[in-house]
């Protein structure tokens, strides 16, 4: 069986943007040499520098909602139980039944 690697582009800790890839398991210290900032810190620095890569604009913060509302007038509608599941198990046999419909199936 071939050998699957994942790779992550995460940015490097530091006020300017710079990407470095990364195994999927990796640690800020064991691969740059610092923790980096915490989340706070990292927002204030943002806010402060006027960098708004991070932030969402007011249209899309609008959009999102749009379609959030959406999907809850729906579920409203159908009157249906949404289905729930004991964490760490495949989920209800509802959610097997629905992929296997298009001959699909989940990968155990």
């Amino acid at each position: 069986m071939k050998e699957l690697v994942f790779v992550l582009l995460p940015k490097k800790p530091g006020a300017k943007l710079g990407l470095d890839s990364v195994d999927m398991k990796f640690n800020y210290k064991e691969d740059f040499g610092t923790s980096g900032l915490e989340a706070y810190q990292r927002v204030l620095l943002d806010i402060f520098a006027g960098d708004q890569m991070l932030f969402n604009r007011s249209d899309e913060l609008e959009s999102s909602w749009r379609l959030i509302t959406e999907i809850l007038k729906q579920w409203e509608s159908e009157k249906e139980e949404i289905q729930l599941y004991t964490p760490e198990t495949w989920g209800p046999k509802e959610a097997k039944d629905l992929i296997e419909k298009d001959g699909r199936k989940w990968v155990e």
